[in-house]
């Protein structure tokens, strides 16, 4: 069954008191129709290698174990836990036997860890080494003193969230427990221990999704992110997407799929978004995601993306009194303006060769709350191959883009099937009278009657 590799032994530490939940014990808690645990369980429990997992639950628990548990798989033994996450994982490491040649210890509170995760931390445990699931800081990190004051600002790419599984070679994680246990040492993670007795550990890269649950708000968010799995045993997943989240179609979407967007952009991720009109793909403004949209556009940089704006504040943009009328009238809305950057405050693939910026306000609620959250323009353009149909749902996406959505680093916020429509409409405000461009949900009549003087398109 395991190729003479040995077998693999989960230990999971579950005898926290819930403080921060108020004093609900998390692993137990409902989530998707289902207690925590559960969904912590059943990824490590679909694979063949793993012979043995060790709950360690409070002693009233372990006492009397909930019957869904120990119904759930035989491989399953529960233990009285101590009182610190030391204790508790070392009683659940001595439980388990001692012939298996990788054990891995995960947290009871993360419902959302893949198989590819675990199977990977596996495989690199196999070598000889300590494997953790982790994901890159992305925010700036500052150092501050007793008071509050900022230090220094480090280095974030040296860093990575740890996450759990945190998976070893058997022998080199007993070790590590036995010495810390008889020397009162104590440890924040596993892999700090194993560090500490001397051992090597490597980060897998994980998925930002991987959250523990600690806060109420947390639950929320997870059960967004278990919505419409694919296969039961893991976060929510659309075929031939991997970074999927559902939002409202007529409604703000909550906060924490808002942060964890803005977490997304901030680290150069590529957001795929519903608007107004059509599936849009697009990103904060850097050279690298203006690099790679034109990779997925199949289009050079004679050809500008637009950029949706908070607001009529994005610096270095001269507004006409005509733009200005515009905006007034139909924004937030499909009609994109072009304003001139005179002094070139954005870079060649946003501002055009004649030195325009094509910006927008959408009216769409993901949009307009996103804004909110993240005041910076947003890169966007239409979610297809330059000349392909505009795509409108899940499936129209998957059919133009392809293997691109399979990219860890795209996320796609589905917001449901938009009624049909067309790319906004476009007037250039560069020059002294403005000039329509592009023809679409705004029409002529309306603009004219908006404004006098204006062009039609060449």
């Amino acid at each position: 069954m395991n190729g003479g590799q040995g077998g693999v032994g989960i230990a999971v530490p579950a005898a926290g008191s819930g403080r921060r939940m108020g004093g609900v014990r998390k692993p137990l808690l409902a989530l998707a129709g289902e207690p925590i645990l559960v969904h912590a369980l059943r990824p490590f429990l679909s694979l063949p290698e793993v012979e043995a997992v060790v709950v360690a639950m409070s002693p009233e628990d372990a006492a009397s174990p909930p019957p869904w548990l120990l119904e759930l798989d035989r491989r399953i033994q529960v233990v009285p836990g101590g009182s610190t996450r030391l204790e508790s994982v070392g009683r659940a490491l001595d439980a388990l036997p001692d012939h298996l040649s990788v054990l891995a210890v995960h947290d009871a509170a993360r419902p959302l860890i893949s198989r590819e995760v675990i199977g990977e931390c596996v495989r690199l445990a196999r070598t000889g080494v300590g494997a953790v699931a982790g994901w890159p800081v992305v925010d700036t990190l500052k150092e501050v003193d007793a008071g509050g004051r900022v230090i220094s600002t480090p280095d974030r790419n040296r860093f990575w969230r740890a996450q759990t599984p945190q998976v070893f070679p058997a022998p080199i994680l007993r070790a590590a427990y036995r010495r810390a246990l008889a020397e009162g040492h104590e440890a924040t993670d596993d892999a700090a221990l194993v560090s500490w007795a001397g051992g090597d550990v490597r980060m897998v890269r994980a998925d930002p999704w991987n959250l523990k649950v600690t806060h109420p708000e947390d639950l929320a968010l997870a059960g967004t992110l278990l919505t419409e799995r694919s296969d039961g045993l893991g976060p929510a997943r659309v075929p031939g997407i991997s970074r999927h989240l559902r939002v409202p179609q007529d409604s703000d979407p909550d906060e924490e799929i808002l942060s964890a967007v803005v977490r997304h952009l901030e680290a150069d991720g590529l957001l795929v978004h519903p608007t107004e009109t059509v599936y849009g793909i697009g990103g904060r403004v850097t050279e690298g995601v203006l690099e790679r949209i034109r990779e997925v556009k199949g289009r050079g940089s004679h050809r500008p993306f637009l950029l949706l704006i908070p607001d009529e504040s994005p610096p270095g943009l001269r507004w006409t009194p005509e733009a200005r009328a515009l905006a007034r009238r139909f924004w937030p809305g499909p009609l994109t303006l072009v304003l001139d950057d005179p002094t070139a405050v954005f870079p060649e693939g946003i501002r055009s060769p004649a030195g325009g910026v094509a910006v927008r306000i959408s009216p769409h609620p993901f949009i307009r709350a996103l804004a909110r959250r993240w005041p910076h323009p947003l890169i966007s353009t239409s979610a297809n191959p330059t000349g392909g149909p505009d795509p409108l749902d899940m499936a129209q996406l998957r059919a133009g883009l392809g293997d691109f959505l399979v990219d860890p680093d795209v996320l796609v916020v589905d917001g449901g099937s938009l009624p049909p429509s067309h790319p906004s409409t476009v007037v250039d405000c560069t020059r002294p009278i403005p000039r329509i461009v592009r023809s679409g949900p705004v029409g002529p009549d309306e603009l004219r009657d908006a404004l006098q003087g204006l062009s039609s398109p060449e």
